[in-house]
């Protein structure tokens, strides 16, 4: 099972794996959460010291067992009641290394998606159209774990894997029309021109708007966002 991710004290969890824990107040509760906010691959560092721990302690059960075993063989003892003695523990040392693994990798899947998303939204729409993209560029990325690395892969429009790099989809977005308004560059994004004018409505002149932005299209959300900031300029 994985960690808990809010207790109400550092006791209801493993000794080992308190360091990853900060205590947090709320409405003047005090309790603690696992810190799985990381921004940069050294964030995960405390994660990866964990899983490298739990797997000594693995190790070092296992070994502490074999040489009692190999030591009761030598004097012709019975190593039965031994080796039951020493089940639990191995296998107390094995939940702890699968739950420290599936921590660390909980925390490169968050981090390894928000990140690429993030970057790839700034990057083509700046901080205002990023808003904007970042949905949609998540829907087409997909995370999967190769042990303790996370890798990003990109999903074609209908949510299937594909041969696509992230400069391939980096691409698509800029040629895509519908996204127009939003790209930093684009011909359509009003840059030096008028403002925009919302597909199949009045021009957006602020508070006033009878535009509803949940119900629009991609292309007329794009040009309400667009239009929205170069009146705010």
């Amino acid at each position: 099972m994985s960690l808990k991710r809010k207790v109400a004290t550092l006791e209801e969890v493993d000794e080992k794996f308190r360091p990853l824990y900060k205590e947090v107040e709320e409405a003047g509760v005090k309790h603690f959460v696992l810190d799985l906010e990381v921004d940069k691959d050294d964030d995960v560092t405390p994660l990866k010291n964990a899983l490298e721990n739990a797997k000594a302690e693995r190790a070092a059960a296992k070994a502490e067992r074999d040489a009692a075993v190999a030591l009761a063989k030598q004097k012709g003892e019975d190593i039965t009641a031994l080796e039951a003695s020493y089940k639990g523990k191995l296998e107390s040392a094995s939940q702890h290394e699968t739950t420290a693994l599936k921590s660390l990798q909980s925390a490169l899947t968050n981090a390894t998606f928000g990140q690429t998303a993030a970057q790839l939204a700034l990057k083509l729409g700046g901080e205002k159209g990023s808003v904007l993209l970042k949905p949609h560029i998540e829907k087409r990325l997909k995370v999967e774990l190769d042990g303790e690395n996370a890798i990003v892969r990109v999903l074609d429009k209908t949510g299937k894997m594909s041969a696509s790099s992230l400069t391939d989809l980096e691409k698509e977005f800029r040629e895509d029309p519908i996204f127009a308004t939003a790209i930093v560059g684009s011909r359509g994004s009003g840059v030096g021109g008028p403002p925009a004018k919302i597909p199949g409505g009045a021009l957006d002149t602020g508070e006033t708007s009878n535009f509803n932005p949940n119900k629009a299209t991609p292309g007329a959300l794009a040009a309400w966002v667009a239009q929205r900031a170069q009146n705010k300029e």
